[in-house]
């Protein structure tokens, strides 16, 4: 017969293989080869086959027992002896390597303990099945992580040993941010080897120092700021985030001070239903911020034919938005791929008017007084939020294949044109007589008392009333107790 290994062509171990199975066949013999390699030429090797005194005999039957985590089909296309073969122990080994190997490529292991049995012509492979029945954390220097925060990140023991998804789980653990895997190993149980425990060495990043400070100018903004911030991403040693920012800017409306704080829970770990099993995140936030320089604008002639007039005119006065607010959002594995999210925020907008700097150029006619007319009034924003974000690819930072989608929703109310006071309330806008006028709901009192003019006086940023004038319940008195009505176009 021909063999297809061949004088002075490379060596392939499939064409070996090939001509160890029709050597077999062909003498009824278990037939195997050895490669000895040329002293003298490294690169040149002398192949011989030869026959083992063993058992053996054609192959009757191929089976597979044993795998429940790949199906026998797959792992039969991977066998490369044949029904009516003469059975081999050298190709046997092989396909039970390609078994293996079938087995990896899903991410699984088998164990090699009594693999092969061939009796009376029955050709059995054997697979047992590796099971993860623990672990063990072992960390280098001092470390306040507990470690039910690593391992509710591994896959729960008692599973069977999947490597990809060890290696997702140390994915996870690394972008954590405050611990690092540093080694791992696998042991087995030496009664029985198909049990094992990942021994994972692990250690705490260093941070540095939690505390960060920033200098910054922006013209835009109004000029200098500063910020001083604190942050612990391994709160109580839990895995929460908790991060705290302070500052100061310079602000024409004298609203200098910022501040933000925020409190994360990754996962909730509670002993109650499937918390410890699927993750479950919780967030708080809230903060105060200040943007100032935004321009008053001074509505067009709506009725106007000629629709460019329509237009809005900057009047060159400028006025400050402080906008204060909470959230609380929730979230919650579905399933392998699909997460929820829901919220609900509220936030409080309150305007202030700029007083008028050098360099500022305010319209022709456009007093302080009608400036803050324009000026939007206090705004109460509530928002309920809720989405869905499925995400199958293969990597978080890098990924070559999967499906990445979301869909978010909004739905938002609240009210304008109040202040949030628990008794009355005001509101000013120009008058033709007096360029200054106030509208007053008084909850059923007539004269405001002392501390309501002054929260008046605040909310209209006016250091004092319009010279002779008091307030009397829902009109301006002015010098000569004559009374004057604060509604526009009226004396």
């Amino acid at each position: 017969m021909t063999l297809q290994t061949q004088l002075g062509q490379p060596l392939n171990l499939e064409r070996l293989r090939a001509d160890v199975r029709a050597l077999s066949n062909q003498t009824g013999k278990p037939v195997g080869f050895a490669i000895q390699p040329n002293p003298q030429d490294p690169s040149q090797v002398t192949v011989m086959f030869g026959a083992a005194d063993i058992a053996t005999g054609p192959v009757r039957s191929i089976s597979v027992r044993g795998n429940t985590l790949v199906p026998s089909a797959t792992l039969l296309a991977a066998v490369k002896t044949k029904v009516g073969d003469t059975y081999s122990p050298q190709l046997a080994q092989d396909d039970f390597l390609a078994l293996r190997d079938a087995y990896r490529k899903a991410g699984y292991e088998i164990s090699t303990r009594d693999a092969i049995t061939f009796q009376e012509g029955a050709l059995t492979f054997n697979v047992r099945e590796v099971k993860l029945v623990g672990y063990e954390l072992q960390w280098q220097g001092k470390h306040s992580t507990r470690d039910r925060v690593i391992l509710r990140e591994l896959p729960a023991p008692g599973t069977a040993y999947n490597q990809k998804t060890i290696q997702e789980a140390l994915g996870r653990i690394s972008r954590l941010g405050f611990v690092r895997p540093v080694g791992a190993t696998v042991k087995s149980d030496p009664q029985n080897p198909e049990n094992v425990t990942y021994v994972l060495t692990l250690t705490e990043t260093a941070n540095g120092i939690p505390v960060n400070l920033a200098l910054s100018y922006d013209s835009l903004a109004g000029g200098l700021g500063g910020e001083a911030g604190y942050s612990n991403p391994n709160v109580f040693g839990l895995g929460h985030n908790f991060s705290l920012n302070a500052g100061v800017q310079q602000n024409e409306a004298r609203q200098n001070f910022v501040g933000n704080a925020s409190y994360t829970i990754p996962w909730l770990d509670l002993d109650f239903l499937d918390f410890r099993r699927t993750p479950t995140s919780l967030s708080f936030n809230v903060g105060s911020n200040v943007a100032g320089n935004n321009p008053v604008v001074q509505p067009g002639n709506t009725t106007d034919a000629d629709k460019t007039n329509d237009r809005g005119t900057d009047t060159g006065y400028d006025y400050t938005v402080r906008t204060t607010g909470f959230s609380v959002n929730a979230g919650r594995n579905l399933s392998q791929y699909l997460r929820a999210n829901v919220g609900v925020g509220v936030s409080q907008r309150t305007y202030f008017l700029e007083p008028v700097q050098k360099a500022d150029k305010p319209a022709e006619g456009v007093t302080p007084e009608a400036a803050a007319a324009l000026v939007p009034d206090r705004s109460l924003t509530t928002n309920l939020t809720g989405g869905l974000n499925y995400d199958s690819s293969d990597n978080a930072e890098f990924p070559t294949r999967g499906v990445r989608a979301g869909l978010s929703a909004t739905y938002s109310f609240g009210r304008s044109g109040e202040t949030l006071w628990a008794g009355p309330t005001c509101r000013v806008a120009p008058a033709p007589t007096t360029a200054l006028a106030a509208s007053w709901r008084n909850l059923g009192r007539d004269q405001p008392s002392a501390g309501l003019r002054r929260a008046c006086q605040r909310r209209h940023h006016l250091r004092q009333l319009p010279r002779g004038h008091r307030l009397l319940g829902r009109r301006w008195q002015q010098p000569g107790g004559r009374p004057s009505d604060p509604r526009p176009g009226r004396r």
